[in-house]
């Protein structure tokens, strides 16, 4: 077995052939644990969702597991980011912060960011960036995607799951109102919760099993807010009756 992109706890089984008919194969259960020479925890990733002026923070453990010590000489990154790292144990443990940039723009970026040390043969170390920089108002997920949707199953009581998304509307900066929810494909119904002033509302859109015929679903949902800077959000709507 290689273990180069293997961490954690293994589990797996082999099979030993025998010339004995009576007993012609015999499964072993195996486990074990596999330490990296370079562990980074909680997952070698970094996942961040943040507003473009209220700036959000992850951490990563970096935990040297060789005996030779590791030193980090620099990092790596985007504009989208700023980055330090703290040397807890000489040599072998490490904590790496990242923050969004104060004014990043809106937007999700898949990036990544490069630890770069003095370790022989690997000396970059690779790390994604999956970075979403939301505007105050924004809308979540930012497309509601029904997927392919049987005609013969949309009457039926128990597909009603299938027929309905969900997506939220949120505010960063307190209460506000919707004024209207409009969607120009027919087939569908919207509505809110709450009715009333709020900092985030769940819109639910259901399809209409009386109003559909095959073919795509394809429309925009238009949501009209009193948010001066933002008085209209725009939700896409995606998918198929097959």
């Amino acid at each position: 077995m290689s273990t180069g992109s293997i961490a954690g706890e293994v589990d797996g089984e082999a099979q030993i052939h025998w010339n004995d008919p009576t007993r012609p194969v015999v499964i072993l259960k195996l486990k074990g644990y596999v330490t990296p020479p370079i562990a980074i925890e909680p997952v070698p990733a970094i996942f961040m969702s943040a507003f473009s002026d209220e700036p959000a923070e992850r951490s990563l453990t970096i935990r040297n597991n060789e005996a030779r010590p590791l030193a980090i000489s620099k990092v790596e990154h985007s504009q989208h980011l700023t980055v330090s790292v703290a040397n807890l144990e000489p040599g072998k443990l490490f904590v790496l912060t990242a923050r969004s940039a104060k004014g990043a723009p809106v937007g999700r970026f898949e990036e990544s960011l490069t630890l770069v040390t003095d370790k022989p043969g690997a000396s970059r170390i690779d790390l994604p960036v999956h970075l979403w920089v939301k505007p105050d108002l924004y809308a979540n997920p930012e497309t509601i995607e029904f997927g392919n949707v049987r005609i013969q199953d949309v009457e039926r009581p128990d597909i009603a799951a299938p027929l309905t998304q969900t997506f939220f509307v949120k505010h960063s900066s307190g209460a506000f109102e919707i004024t209207s929810i409009d969607c120009d494909f027919a087939a569908v119904a919207v509505t809110q919760s709450p009715a009333g002033p709020s900092d985030s509302f769940q819109i639910n859109v259901r399809l209409r099993p009386e109003a559909l015929s095959l073919g795509n679903i394809n429309g925009k949902i238009r949501v009209t807010t009193t948010v001066p800077r933002y008085p209209e959000l725009v939700i896409p709507l995606t998918g198929a009756i097959i």
